[in-house]
């Protein structure tokens, strides 16, 4: 099992939903829509920003100023939201306002929504990444999904269907190939036709239903052109399922826990 497997499952539960929708007033089918396409985002630039030994050092003292064991659901309603505010900041850098306004664009969100979203959800984001540093560090680099999502109040069960969700959101092919959130990842930004690198907001619009009525968006890069950006031309395809799956991550931090 692997680390955006383990976030999505939690974050996309409906409890973690339900509390977002109190905390930011979007609704249950936009926040979730923000949800599977801002977190393999952010796991991806946490990975970039971990590359180098300090970057990894920064994130990791981060870390550890996150360790509630508290449910998904009971750290959002709690949020400080300019702590999360802080924490999108600090791990977006100097791409913040392109991503959240790529964001924007593909949700059919303000960018003051999106900023909202992400801050609600980013210190509980940070809070799995810390318990599955520790899960990984102290199993010799496995995760078990089930203790952590106990924790956080979400299921195994939870965690298939928001890949399953994750899987139909961008277009992927059997329920086999779905499972797979990294493999789907990695197929996806890493050389797939380019019909099935369509608009992600159009397929979030079949999956989700009829459209909600969208705010007026600035021209934006797509997700898929944001992430091949971050990738780059010479990645391998092992290497982009790493770095969307969150391997790459947690290889990272943890050996500087050992």
């Amino acid at each position: 099992m692997n680390l955006l497997q383990l976030l999505l499952g939690s974050l996309t539960s409906e409890s973690s939903v339900n509390s977002l929708v109190k905390k930011t007033g979007i609704s249950s089918k936009l926040i979730s829509k923000l949800i599977v396409m801002a977190v393999p985002l952010l796991i991806r630039y946490m990975t970039k920003n971990a590359s180098s030994q300090s970057g990894a050092q920064s994130l990791l003292s981060a870390l550890t100023q996150h360790t509630n064991k508290r449910s998904m659901a009971e750290q959002i309603d709690e949020v400080d939201e300019e702590d999360g505010n802080k924490i999108i900041g600090h791990i977006l850098g100097d791409d913040k306002e392109k991503v959240v306004n790529t964001l924007a664009g593909e949700t059919g969100l303000g960018a003051e929504d999106v900023n909202k979203g992400l801050g609600a959800l980013a210190p509980a984001l940070l809070t799995g990444l810390s318990a599955a540093t520790t899960s990984a560090n102290q199993s010799n680099g496995s995760l078990d999904l089930g203790d952590l999502m106990s924790m956080f109040g979400g299921s195994q069960s939870q965690a298939t269907n928001s890949l399953g969700l994750l899987g139909s959101l961008l277009g992927g092919g059997s329920q086999q190939t779905q499972s797979n959130a990294g493999g789907l990842l990695g197929s996806l930004f890493g050389g797939a036709p380019q019909q099935q690198q369509q608009s992600s907001g159009g397929l979030l619009g079949s999956l989700f239903g009829s459209k909600e009525e969208e705010k007026p968006q600035p021209q934006t890069t797509g997700i898929t052109d944001l992430f091949g950006s971050l990738l780059g031309s010479g990645t391998t395809q092992q290497q982009q399922q790493a770095a969307f799956d969150g391997s790459d991550l947690l290889n990272a931090l943890t050996a500087l826990m050992k």
